[in-house]
């Protein structure tokens, strides 16, 4: 009998002390949504989010960076399959660079650490979906050399974030804080 109490208190303080981590992560999901915009090399989203491309468009468009990296488009996806006419209206399609292998955010940073250190860029906006932006900047801060600035500008899922993205999107944060 005495071992089970153990036991079970065992279980109570590792179930409590998860919740606490898996509510301070949480946390996050609102941590990156305002960012002064300052004058960068670069704007990089991350797709696989939606809501993403647009916003990220604006704000190249608006900070006028030299850079618009849009990393894991896919092989098939164009600029014009991404954005529309209107969207595109002002902006130099040379500036514009479409990663197409990456196919995970650790791959993201990976092949996009490779395009902006030939460009010589010296500082990038980070813009992915606000859940996932504890994530990205851990990676991307664990792949990219210490001169590249990164500045995180998450934007809200249209979605919403509901519980098992939130347990998923904690569960791979973990994943990567502990193999990285």
């Amino acid at each position: 009998m005495k071992t089970w109490g153990i036991v079970s208190a065992i279980v109570l303080v590792l179930t409590t002390l998860l919740g606490f981590s898996f509510y301070e992560f949480s946390l996050s999901f609102h941590e990156y949504q305002v960012v002064q915009k300052p004058k960068v090399d670069a704007v990089m989203v991350l797709t696989g989010g939606r809501g993403r491309l647009s916003p990220a468009l604006r704000l190249f468009s608006e900070v006028n960076a030299d850079w618009f990296l849009i990393s894991g488009v896919g092989e098939k996806n164009s600029l014009n399959s991404i954005f529309s006419a209107d969207e595109l209206e002002g902006i130099d399609p040379e500036k514009i660079i479409l990663e197409k292998q990456s196919r995970s955010t650790y791959q993201n940073a990976a092949f996009a650490k490779d395009i902006l250190v030939e460009k010589g860029v010296r500082s990038v906006i980070l813009v992915t979906s606000s859940y996932h932006m504890k994530r990205a900047l851990f990676i991307f801060r664990s792949v990219f050399p210490e001169n590249i600035e990164l500045i995180p500008y998450g934007v809200e899922s249209d979605r919403g974030v509901g519980l098992k993205l939130a347990i998923l999107e904690y569960l791979k944060y973990q994943w990567y804080h502990w193999t990285l």
